[in-house]
Order: C-alpha cells, then structure tokens, then sequence
C-alpha cells in the first residue's frame, strides 16, 4: 500500500513539474532554451565526439568526465534560463556564459583529448545547442526592443 502511496506521490509532482514547464514555455526563446539544454544532453550520453583508429567511438558520458561536467553545467543553466523570463538581462547573461562554456568544452575537447583521434558526429553536433542560443538571445533582444518601444508609446 506504501508502495502505491509513493508512486502515486511521484506521479502527481512529476505531472505537476510538467505543467510548469509549458506554462513557462509561452515564447519562442524558451523553446530555443529547452532544445538547446535536451540537445547537451543528447550529446554528453548518446553521441559518440571523437573516433578512434579502430573505429572505436568516444563519449563524454564514459571517456571525459571534466568535459561531461562542463557540458552538463551548461545544459543546467540553459534549462534554469528559461525560468529566468521576467529578468531578460539576466537571461541573456546566461546565454553568453553557456555558449562560453560550450567553446571552452569544445577547444578542450578539440586540443587536449583529441590525440590521433578523428572528429565524429557529436563534436559537429555542438553547433545545434550554440545556434539555438544565439536565436534565444536574439529572441530575448527583440521583445526587449519591443518593450521599450511601447513605453515610448505610452
């Protein structure tokens, strides 16, 4: 019976955090935001960033924990930017410090562990979360823009 007690309690929040997640997701920026953080994600455990000589794939997940750290801090901040939505300047702070991140990730990955290694799929892959942050940030600007054109009008 305490068994069912905990399920149903998990279920009830996880519909709960659920429904906070799209309410919070009203704008085209916090789309941006949350594909970015789920597409670090996808990176860190499911595609393979370099290729070894024996076609042997690395991951971040298994092979590079500072990497996986680095990249698993920026797809928090990226998922906390989206509830940052009534401090756009804060929210654009974010964004600038991830995509710092995201390069500081790729230059170790490209210099340091690299090796005699070739680049694989998931390396070219960190151009999608990059791209997705620098529309939010464009996104973000632009309702700033128009804000401040209707306090003008006021």
């Amino acid at each position: 019976m305490k068994r069912y007690a905990i399920i149903q309690i998990f279920y009830n929040n996880t519909l709960y955090l659920i429904l906070i997640i799209l309410l919070m997701i009203q704008r085209i920026q916090s789309i941006f935001l949350l594909f970015s953080s789920l597409f670090l994600l996808g990176i860190i455990y499911f595609l393979p960033v370099l290729k070894g000589v024996d076609n042997s794939f690395v991951l971040i997940s298994t092979e590079l924990p500072i990497i996986k750290i680095i990249i698993f801090g920026s797809s928090c901040l990226s998922f906390f930017a989206i509830f940052q939505f009534k401090k756009t300047h804060i929210q654009r702070l974010i964004i600038a410090f991830v995509n710092f991140t995201i390069g500081i990730a790729l230059i170790l990955i490209v210099f340091i562990y690299r090796e005699d290694k070739d680049i694989a799929l998931g390396l070219w892959s960190f151009l999608v979360p990059f791209i997705t942050l620098k529309l939010a940030s464009f996104f973000i600007k632009k309702d700033e823009r128009l804000i401040r054109s209707s306090d003008r009008i006021r």
